[in-house]
């Protein structure tokens, strides 16, 4: 099975993400809601693999598109989303 680099593509595309979300939020531009969906599902990791389960006792989202819609919702700096996804990957480097 084939396999993507989630974390570099939702580095790469993380503007794009974020200017999505900014224009639906202000009623601006042409997005869907169903499009910023998409967008996220095709960039972002959202299976909470099951061996990962019990190891999230530390409280924070289980999938890389939860905390991509975490950081959104809270107004993340860029600096800190990136920290954030490079350590939910280090921690599901098992």
């Amino acid at each position: 099975m084939e396999c993507c680099d989630r974390l570099a593509m939702t580095k790469d595309l993380w503007p794009t993400i974020k200017r999505w979300y900014t224009e639906i939020q202000a009623g601006q531009g042409n997005r869907t809601d169903a499009e910023f969906t998409a967008l996220i599902a095709s960039v972002c990791n959202d299976y909470p693999y099951p061996k990962f389960m019990d190891m999230h006792l530390y409280g924070g989202p289980d999938t890389q598109a939860k905390l991509v819609r975490e950081a959104l919702e809270k107004g993340w700096e860029d600096e800190v989303v990136f920290k954030a996804l490079d350590d939910f990957q280090a921690w599901h480097q098992v």
